[in-house]
């Protein structure tokens, strides 16, 4: 029977306690046995063992590692709508050219398709166009 993920959070929360506090010969035997357990191999349960409970200092407050709790990181979207849409009209246009030149590019092609009417861009989505790296111009592009 194979453990859910819940489950084994829950089991290296047990073990990793005491795998902390135990020596050599006893360590060993628990990593055979919570290997068994979980399916992992020796290794990553090793580390995974010894990471439990680990304090981490950031800035005055000390963190707790629990591997019961994910982080999630949530990142507000730097470009809106108009701005994902115009790298694909961009790109287009310059027949896909590759995302480090299409960036490097990126101003003449912004002036030349607004003077002629294939792009209509405010000047803060200009402005957005303008600064966007390659990678980002890359991954909206296509």
């Amino acid at each position: 029977m194979e453990l859910t993920m819940q489950e084994r959070k829950k089991l290296t929360m047990v073990k990793g306690q005491v795998y902390l506090k135990a020596g050599k010969a006893k360590k060993s035997a628990m990593l055979d046995d919570f290997c068994e357990s979980t399916g992992y191999c020796r290794r990553y349960a090793a580390r995974v063992l010894h990471q439990t409970g680990q304090q981490y200092l950031l800035g005055d407050c000390i963190l707790v590692a629990d591997p019961t709790k994910h982080i999630h990181r949530h990142r507000p979207p730097l470009y809106g709508p108009a701005v994902q849409q115009a790298p694909t009209t961009i790109w287009s246009a310059s027949t896909f050219l590759g995302p480090v030149r299409l960036a490097g590019g990126m101003a003449p092609f912004v002036e030349d398709l607004t003077a002629h009417g294939h792009l209509h861009v405010d000047d803060e989505t200009r402005q957005l166009l303008l600064q966007m790296s390659p990678v980002s111009a890359g991954i909206l592009g296509r």
